[in-house]
């Protein structure tokens, strides 16, 4: 293994400890950092998620209830093209399976609603 590869390892290690920090205090609150560890994703990576996330959160939020399929849908598109763009499989459940981890977040609880 060469020491950039080290070097990759150690820095996604310290920032799944930091993320596990959040871990220990609210497991359940947190769910989507466990995603992301079990997932073996990178800092840049897990940020594109949460930067989608926010973004769609801030439509749901200033939308009617009306706009909410219409959130979902783009939503769901834009967690699997970015699933896809890490080279991680894509499934019918990917995108609903960040997003029901992204709701129990302190920061997205109205995402319960569009599950």
């Amino acid at each position: 293994m060469s020491n950039q590869d080290l070097e990759a390892r150690l820095t996604r290690l310290e920032y799944y400890f930091s993320l596990m920090r959040d871990m220990v205090v609210d497991p359940e609150s947190y769910a989507l950092w466990d995603y992301m560890i079990s997932e073996e994703l990178e800092e840049e990576q897990a940020h594109k998620i949460i930067e989608i996330l926010k973004k769609h959160y801030a439509e749901l939020n200033s939308g009617k209830e009306e706009s909410n399929e219409l959130i979902k849908s783009a939503l769901y598109v834009d967690l699997n093209h970015l699933l896809t763009s890490f080279g991680k499989p894509v499934s019918e459940n990917s995108a609903r399976s960040i997003v029901l981890r992204a709701s129990k977040l302190p920061i997205f609880p109205h995402y319960a609603s569009l599950l």
